[in-house]
C-alpha cells in the first residue's frame, strides 16, 4: 500500500457529500462522536439551498480503536446570518437542526476493509411545538480505516511542468520567454458552483496599444481549477510574427477565468522599455481583488526578450545554460521548493528580484520598465523546481534553461539557490521560494570549458548564514549540495546546409585547399563527405588541378544551394498546413485527455459498483461440496439472484417514479417561475397603484387647502363688495369732504393771509406809533431842563411821564398785536396739519376703494 503510514488508533472517515435545505442561507455542519469533546465542522457555504462544502472530509479517532454498540454520532447544522456588506465569516450562527446516527448496527459494514463503507441518507430534525420537523437532508459516507493503513498526502508534483519544446531549426528575429509563476487573492467567481475561480494566464503581442492580439495570436498557460491562490509555474515561448521584424510593439498579459467571459485583468508592456537578454520579474498589483476593498490581487510572472544573432557573426552566438539539477547529500527536509537564479556582472543577490507595478497608476508599468532597463546587471530566474532533480523531456534533460549570448559568459556569472522557508508562510503572501540559502563563485571559466567539451559541471554551493531563521541555515550546512550545469551552443546546422559555412581558399604556391566546416570538420575527403560524389570521384578530385577542383566544388555548392532553396520553399508551403494540423492535434489531445479522465472516473465508479469479492463467494466449503450440494447451492444463489433482480426492478421502478416526480417538480418549478413573474408584475402594479393612492391623498389635502383658500377668497370678495358699496357712499362723502376741504383751505388762507386790509391797517398803525415814539424821543432830547422855573420843570416832567406812558402803551399794543399774530399763525398751522391729515386719510380710503373695484 503506497503512501501510507502507521498510526496508533483506528479512525472513522466521514465524508459529507451533499446537503439540501428549504431556503438560501449560509450553512455549516458539525460532526461529533457522542461523549467526545472534539467537534469538527465544515467551512461556511455560499448563500445556497443546496450548499457545497470544501472541507467535507473528516478523520475522527475512535476510542478503544473500535466501534461499540452504544456509540452514536451527532450531526448539527447551523445557519449563519450576515448583515449586508459584511463577510460571511463575521455572521452570527444559530442551530437549525441536528441528526443522531446509531453506529452500532453499521459496525459490520464500516469495518469491512474491502468494502466501500456505508452511505447514509439522513435528515436534520428540530422540535417545533412538540412535534419533530424536517429542516434538511444530507448524504454522508462512513468508513472505518484500520490502524495499519491511514493515507497521507504525497508531495504535490502538479506544479512542476515540462519546459516548452523548442524547434532548433525554427528561424526567428526575436522571441519572448515568459514564466507565469503564481498569484493570490484572485476575485471570487459567482458563476461556478463553489464560488472559486479557475484562473489562467494568456500572453500575446501587437503592433499598437489600441490593437489587442487576436484569440489565435496568444499563448495560454495551464488552468488551476477552484483556487484563489494559483501556482501556475508554467513557461512558454512566444515567437515573433511574420510582420514583426524589429523588436517593437506591445506585450499583453491577461488574467482570465475559465468560466468568465471577460478578462479579470489586462496588463500592457511596451517592448521599447525593455532590452534583450535582460529579464524583468514583475509583481503586478491589479485593480481588482477579494471581498475586502483594500485587498487587491497580485500576479507574479517574468518576461525576457531573446534576440537572434546573425549567422554571419563569427564573434557571438546564442548558447543555452542548462540547469540539470541540485544534488543533495542528504536530502533536506527544512525546505519544500527551490528556484535557481543566475546573475551577471558579479551582482550579489539578497532576495527575490521583483519589480512591483501598481496598475492603478497609469505610467507605473513604463516607468518601472525604464528604470529596470537602465540596470547594468541581469538576473535570470528559473521556474519553481522540486527538491529532488528529475530529468524532464527536453533535448538536454534539464530542469531549467537560460538562453544568453556567448559574450555573457565573460561577465562574472554566478548562481544563487533560493528556497522556501516554511516558517515564514504567514509573513509572505506568495507561494514562491523567498530565502537565499546558498551561492556559487564566479563560474565563467567553468562555463567556457563546459561549452567547449559539452560536458556537465558540478559546482559546489556555499551556504549563507540566515539571520531570520538560524535553524534553517544550521540544518542545511550539515549536508552538502552541488549544482549540475552545462553549456550548449544553440545554433544547429540544418541538414544539407553544411557548405553554407565552408571557407574555400584557392591554392597558393603548393598549398592545399582549406575546408573548414562543421560538416567536414574531423572527417576525411576519402570518407565521401558529399553523397553526390562517389569515392573514386573524391580521389580524382584530389589529383585534379586547383582550378578544376575549384570549379567542381563551386558547381557542387551551387547545386546544394539550389536544393536547399527548393526544400526551404516546400517547407514554407507546408508550414501553414502543419500549423493548422498541429493546432488540431493539440485540440484533439486535449479532448482525448478529457475523455480519458472521464473514462478513468467511470471505470473507477464501475469497478467500485461491480467489484465482487471472489474469496467471499468461493471458499473452502464450496470446494468440499459434491455435485448435489453445489446444485442446491446454485439453485439458492439463482433464487437470490432472481430476488435481487426483482428488487433491482423495483428500484428501477422507484427510480423511474422519482425521475417522473423530478420532471413534475421541474414543471412545478417552471410554473412557480411563471407565478413568481406574475406575482412580481402584480406587485409592481400594486406598487404603482399604491403610489397613485398616495398621490390621491396629496390631492385631497390640496383640495382641502384650496377649499379653505376659496372660502377665504369668498369672504374677501363679500367684504370687497361691501367695501365697494361703502366706497360708493364714500365717494359722495369724499366729494363733500373735498368741498369742505377747499372751503377750509380757503378759510385757512383767508385766516392766515386773507385779512390784508386789517394787517395793512395794523402795520400803518404800528408805523404811526413808531414815528410818534421817535418824535417823542426827539422832543425829549431837544428839551433842556430849567432849574429856575420849577413849575415849568414840573410841566416837562409831566409831559415826559405822559409821553413815556403813551410810549409804553404803544409798545404794549404793538407787542400784543405781534403776539396775537404769532398765536394765530400757530393755531392756523395746527388746523392746516389736521386738515391735511384728514385729506390724506380720505385719499387713502379712495385709493383702497379704487383698487378693490379694479380687482
Amino acid at each position: 500500500m503506497d503512501d501510507f503510514k502507521l498510526v496508533k488508533a483506528s479512525q472513522l472517515n466521514v465524508i459529507i457529500e451533499t446537503a439540501e435545505f428549504a431556503k438560501d442561507f449560509h450553512y455549516f455542519i458539525t460532526v461529533q462522536l457522542e461523549g467526545e469533546s472534539e467537534k469538527r465542522r465544515t467551512d461556511i457555504s455560499e448563500r445556497l439551498s443546496n450548499p457545497q462544502f470544501l472541507a467535507k472530509t473528516f478523520f475522527l479517532p475512535l476510542p478503544n480503536s473500535r466501534i461499540e454498540l452504544s456509540m452514536r454520532m451527532i450531526f448539527q447544522v447551523y445557519v449563519v446570518t450576515v448583515r449586508e456588506g459584511e463577510p460571511k465569516e463575521k455572521g452570527q450562527a444559530r442551530l437549525l437542526g441536528d441528526c443522531v446516527l446509531e453506529l452500532g448496527p453499521l459496525a459490520p459494514v464500516l469495518t469491512d476493509i474491502r468494502g466501500a463503507g456505508s452511505r447514509q441518507h439522513l435528515k436534520f430534525i428540530r422540535e417545533h411545538e412538540g412535534q419533530p420537523v424536517t429542516v434538511g437532508r444530507f448524504l454522508v459516507t462512513l468508513r472505518v480505516i484500520p490502524e495499519q493503513a491511514v493515507p497521507i498526502e504525497s508531495e504535490n508534483l502538479e506544479i512542476f511542468h515540462p519546459l516548452p519544446v523548442i524547434d532548433p531549426y525554427k528561424e526567428f528575429v526575436w522571441r519572448i520567454r515568459v514564466d507565469f509563476r503564481s498569484a493570490y487573492d484572485i476575485p471570487m467567481n459567482n458563476m461556478s458552483t463553489t464560488g472559486l475561480p479557475s484562473p489562467y494566464m494568456e500572453f500575446g503581442w501587437s503592433h499598437y496599444v489600441q490593437q489587442r492580439p487576436g484569440d489565435n495570436d496568444t499563448e495560454k498557460s495551464l488552468i488551476v481549477p477552484n483556487n484563489r491562490n494559483p501556482i501556475w509555474n508554467y513557461q512558454l515561448i512566444y515567437y515573433n510574427k511574420e510582420n514583426a521584424g524589429s523588436i517593437d510593439g506591445f506585450l499583453w498579459a491577461y488574467l482570465k477565468d475559465r468560466t468568465a467571459a471577460e478578462s479579470l485583468e489586462t496588463i500592457t508592456m511596451p517592448i521599447s522599455s525593455m532590452r534583450a537578454f535582460h529579464p524583468v520579474h514583475l509583481e503586478v498589483v491589479t485593480n481588482r481583488g477579494g471581498e475586502a476593498p483594500d485587498v487587491r490581487s497580485q500576479i507574479y510572472f517574468s518576461v525576457v526578450i531573446e534576440e537572434a544573432i546573425s549567422s554571419t557573426s563569427f564573434i557571438d552566438e546564442l548558447i543555452d545554460i542548462a540547469i540539470i539539477g541540485v544534488n543533495w547529500s542528504p536530502d533536506p527536509v527544512a525546505i519544500s521548493r527551490l528556484m535557481i537564479a543566475m546573475t551577471t556582472h558579479g551582482f550579489q543577490l539578497d532576495g527575490l528580484p521583483l519589480t512591483q507595478v501598481d496598475l492603478s497608476e497609469d505610467t507605473s508599468m513604463a516607468r518601472e520598465l525604464y528604470r529596470h532597463r537602465s540596470q547594468r546587471h541581469s538576473v535570470f530566474l528559473s521556474p519553481i523546481l522540486p527538491i529532488r532533480p528529475t530529468s524532464l523531456d527536453n533535448e538536454y534533460g534539464a530542469q531549467c534553461i537560460f538562453t544568453i549570448p556567448k559574450s555573457y559568459i565573460n561577465s562574472q556569472i554566478s548562481f544563487y539557490l533560493i528556497a522556501r522557508d516554511e516558517t515564514q508562510v504567514g509573513k509572505v503572501k506568495h507561494q514562491m521560494p523567498n530565502v537565499i540559502v546558498a551561492y556559487t563563485e564566479i563560474v565563467d571559466d567553468d562555463l567556457k570549458s563546459s561549452l567547449q567539451a559539452t560536458r556537465p559541471l558540478s559546482i559546489p554551493w556555499i551556504w549563507i548564514e540566515n539571520s531570520t531563521n538560524p535553524n534553517l541555515s544550521r540544518t542545511l550546512s550539515q549536508g552538502t549540495a552541488s549544482l549540475q550545469v552545462s553549456a550548449f551552443r544553440l545554433s544547429k546546422e540544418k541538414p544539407g546546409s553544411a557548405l553554407n559555412r565552408t571557407e574555400i581558399e584557392p591554392m597558393k604556391g603548393g598549398e592545399s585547399i582549406k575546408l573548414e566546416s562543421s560538416f567536414l570538420r574531423g572527417t576525411n575527403l576519402l570518407q565521401n563527405p558529399n553523397p553526390l560524389i562517389s569515392p573514386m570521384q573524391s580521389i580524382g578530385l584530389l589529383n585534379q588541378p586547383a582550378g578544376e577542383r575549384w570549379e567542381l566544388l563551386s558547381r557542387e555548392l551551387q547545386q546544394k544551394q539550389d536544393l536547399i532553396h527548393r526544400l526551404m520553399k516546400e517547407n514554407d508551403e507546408k508550414s501553414d498546413s502543419l500549423k493548422l494540423t498541429g493546432s488540431e492535434i493539440i485540440d484533439l489531445r486535449r479532448q482525448i485527455k478529457l475523455l480519458q479522465s472521464e473514462n478513468a472516473l467511470l471505470r473507477k465508479r464501475l469497478h467500485e459498483e461491480e467489484e465482487i469479492d471472489v474469496g467471499a463467494v468461493v471458499g473452502r466449503e464450496v470446494e468440499r461440496m459434491n455435485n448435489e450440494e453445489l446444485k442446491i447451492k446454485i439453485i439458492k444463489i439463482a433464487q437470490m439472484y432472481r430476488n435481487e433482480r426483482g428488487r433491482n426492478e423495483e428500484f428501477e421502478k422507484v427510480i423511474r417514479q422519482a425521475q417522473e416526480e423530478v420532471s413534475e417538480a421541474y414543471k412545478y418549478k417552471a410554473e412557480l417561475d411563471k407565478l413568481r413573474e406574475k406575482h412580481e408584475k402584480d406587485l409592481r402594479r400594486l406598487q404603482k397603484t399604491q403610489g397613485q393612492i398616495d398621490k390621491i391623498r396629496i390631492y385631497r389635502d390640496t383640495i382641502k387647502k384650496q377649499e379653505a383658500v376659496i372660502s377665504k377668497l369668498e369672504k374677501l370678495l363679500d367684504k370687497t363688495l361691501k367695501d365697494t358699496q361703502m366706497a360708493r357712499e364714500t365717494v359722495q362723502e369724499l366729494e363733500r369732504l373735498r368741498t369742505e376741504n377747499l372751503e377750509l383751505q380757503k378759510r385757512i388762507k383767508d385766516t392766515a393771509y386773507g385779512g390784508k386790509d386789517m394787517n395793512e391797517q395794523s402795520r400803518q398803525e404800528i408805523r404811526r406809533l413808531e414815528r410818534l415814539v421817535q418824535e417823542l424821543k426827539e422832543q425829549l432830547r431837544s428839551k433842556r431842563p430849567d432849574t429856575r422855573d420849577l413849575r415849568g420843570g414840573n410841566d416837562d416832567d409831566d409831559d415826559k411821564i405822559r409821553l413815556e406812558v403813551e410810549l409804553q402803551k404803544a409798545e404794549l399794543r404793538v407787542q400784543s398785536m405781534q403776539d396775537e399774530m404769532d398765536m394765530n399763525a400757530r393755531r392756523f398751522a395746527k388746523e392746516i396739519a389736521h386738515y391735511k391729515g384728514l385729506v390724506a386719510e380720505k385719499q387713502s380710503i379712495i385709493d383702497t376703494m379704487t383698487s378693490g373695484i379694479n380687482y
